[in-house]
């Protein structure tokens, strides 16, 4: 037997100490109260009376004692919600899906969210639903089920809150004949033709931050661009307040008056260095939904990425120090083991063990960590296609060198090959490290001063020191390098890692910077609402045709009522019986 509202052992247990309970009361009888009488010769005269008791005079009280125990047994088993084994597997499979959508989250008039109207709903469709449940949500899938055990359908409920990202596959359960779709409506999505939808929607006004980003401008004239744009989702006017900040001060506050959807949007310009995180929050009176008043963004060039050069070329330290983002330092070999750098360029030489930072490896010698080199292929033909980011901007018609190597490693990764089949520049990002390599020499050549191998080596130290570049991302699970150490939130709390199939992964959830540490420079993650309908909440695209009144037919509930009023008559019957001194 399974029970919906406690795990078995509990319910068990549950039963077991009724029965312990009711029995021990019922045994151990009250103190029988003493009392002064003047005279014991009547009831001397009463007791020396002798009657053989009847049969049912020894039998009553074990009759009393056991119908206690039933009424204590089955009300304890009506409690835990029983439902006999195989009943699962007769009844129809019903599947609940919750729409976890960032719009969920909007306040109602009677200040409970959506998102809390659809969890009473679910609850609602879990715990009257025939045989096998399963529960899922448009962001993560199904979460738990199918099962028939309401406590894990429970606690998964109550775990589970809107994490948005961009739309999934629809959750699929085999064997599920009927699909509840738990929804405002705001998000349009594809439902499966026999999905019953609920609606939790209802209009509500909304003030939301619909574009903010920050880009170095074009001119290079050592400012970066901030792109400011925000809404008013309502139907009449309101004044909003917009504030723009730059780490821990702000660079513009301002209080605008906005018609019924109206957009606000501005350019502000900023120094290029200087604190890399921005910030914007807006405020306004008819505002429902909290998670799009606030927006972030990294400007990655804004701290200058510290780059060591080690090796005997000096017009590549030249080369990179043009780059007003970068702190370049040219590095004697003697003097490697005292210098601590973001990224390395190794350029024809290599330290004695793997560094501690990712590293540009430029011609490298044969090395026991790093690994041998192959055969030299003289005037190598470079491949005229390559869609690797290492290459963007990058005209290979200009790279030409005189002789190239691949390096024999196993964890390396080309990206350019040449016709022979040569690797002439590989990337590797392993828990060993991360490496770009160039199977060349800067020197062997006239390539150090064609205009694209500045651009080359530029992407290789943006790739290298700056993967993310602040780039958005949705939210939800992130695989993440093995050599990561920790992941903060953007309230400070350090996520949990998870390491499963070889992978690493962490759970991003909410808007806002995440900082991924590792061994190499700190990464910034930066998660947004993915699609600025969302914070539209005047709209649904599914009220007026929903059908709130299907519930499925019971198949626990049943059970217990039926329980419970068989120990409610058990009750009138030992009541009746005590009463009439048949019992007693």
């Amino acid at each position: 037997m399974t029970f919906l509202t406690l795990v078995p052992w509990l319910a068990w247990g549950l039963i077991g100490a009724a029965l312990v309970l009711t029995g021990a009361v019922f045994i151990i009888r009250p103190r029988r109260p003493a009392v002064v009488v003047p005279s014991l010769l009547v009831w001397r005269r009463v007791l020396a009376r002798t009657q053989s008791p009847s049969l049912w005079s020894r039998l009553r009280w074990i009759v009393s004692l056991l119908l206690s125990l039933a009424v204590a047994a089955l009300l304890a088993l009506a409690l835990a919600g029983p439902v006999p084994h195989g009943a699962g597997s007769t009844a129809p499979r019903t599947l609940v899906v919750l729409d976890s959508s960032w719009s969920m989250g909007a306040q109602t008039t009677t200040g409970e969210t959506r998102w809390d109207r659809a969890r009473i709903r679910a609850r609602a469709l879990l715990e009257s639903a025939a045989g096998e449940v399963a529960l899922a949500t448009t962001a993560d899938g199904v979460i738990a089920g199918p099962t028939i055990d309401r406590v894990v359908l429970r606690s998964a409920l109550d775990r589970v809150v809107p994490s948005a990202g961009g739309d999934r596959p629809w959750p699929n359960v085999a064997g599920a004949e009927t699909v509840h779709v738990i929804t405002d409506g705001t998000v349009p999505r594809v439902l499966p033709v026999e999905a019953v939808v609920h609606s939790v929607f209802e209009a509500a006004s909304n003030v939301a931050v619909t574009a903010f980003d920050v880009v170095p401008s074009a001119d290079d004239g050592g400012q970066a661009l901030v792109f400011v744009s925000v809404t008013n989702h309502s139907t009449g006017a309101q004044p909003v307040q917009v504030t723009v900040t730059r780490g821990d001060s702000s660079i513009a506050s301002r209080s605008i008056d906005l018609a019924a959807d109206g957009v606000h949007r501005e350019v502000i310009a900023v120094p290029l260095t200087g604190d890399a995180r921005f910030g914007i929050r807006v405020a306004a009176s008819g505002n429902a939904l909290a998670i799009d008043d606030d927006a972030a963004v990294w400007l990655a060039t804004a701290e200058p990425l510290r780059v060591a050069v080690v090796g005997p070329n000096g017009p590549l330290a030249a080369l990179l120090s043009a780059d007003t983002t970068l702190s370049v330092s040219a590095v004697d070999p003697s003097a490697y083991a005292q210098t601590t750098a973001d990224v390395w360029v190794f350029d024809r030489w290599l330290p004695p063990q793997a560094p501690g930072a990712p590293a540009l490896v430029i011609d490298p010698p044969a090395s026991d960590w790093f690994g041998p080199r192959g055969v030299e292929e003289p005037l190598p033909v470079w491949p005229s296609v390559s869609s690797h980011a290492l290459l963007a901007g990058v005209d290979t018609m200009f790279l030409h060198v005189d002789a190239a190597r691949s390096v024999t490693r196993p964890a390396l990764r080309p990206v350019v090959m040449s016709t022979a089949r040569t690797s002439l520049v590989s990337i590797e990002a392993s828990a060993a490290g991360r490496f770009v390599v160039f199977g060349f020499s800067a020197t062997a050549s006239q390539l150090v001063s064609t205009p694209s191998f500045p651009v080359l080596v530029g992407n290789a130290i943006d790739w290298l020191g700056r993967p993310d570049r602040g780039a958005r991302r949705e939210a939800g699970p992130m695989v993440l390098p093995s050599s990561t150490t920790r992941v903060v939130a953007p309230d400070g709390r350090p996520l949990p890692l998870v390491a499963r199939d070889g992978r690493l992964t962490a759970r991003l959830d909410v808007p806002g910077l995440y900082v991924v540490e590792s061994s190499g420079p700190r990464r910034v993650v930066r998660v947004t609402i993915d699609d600025p309908r969302r914070s539209n909440l005047l709209t649904s695209t599914v009220a007026g045709h929903v059908d709130d009144s299907a519930t499925p037919d019971g198949a626990g509930r049943p059970w217990a009522s039926g329980i419970a009023l068989t120990a409610l008559v058990l009750v009138a019957v030992e009541w009746v019986t005590w009463r009439r001194r048949i019992t007693v």
